[in-house]
């Protein structure tokens, strides 16, 4: 009985397992599209991040000169 059962499922379960396969996949393209915004996001912050050291520095050196903003 345990055997014959296991002979019906078995299609069921290969598709399922395909199916299984075919979702990770998506998954797995969804997580690297992630984290490609990830790090582009992050290479934004850094230039936001060089733009206000840039201005502060800009700003000290006018203040040193004794010029106000």
């Amino acid at each position: 009985m345990c055997e014959e059962l296991k002979e019906l499922l078995a299609p069921e379960i290969v598709e399922f397992k395909i199916r299984l396969a075919e979702q990770n996949a998506k998954l797995a393209d969804k997580d690297a599209k992630l984290a490609d915004k990830d790090a582009k996001l992050a290479d934004k912050d850094a230039k936001l991040a060089d733009n206000a050291a840039e201005i502060a520095k800009l700003k000290k050196l006018l203040a040193e000169a004794g010029i106000k903003e």
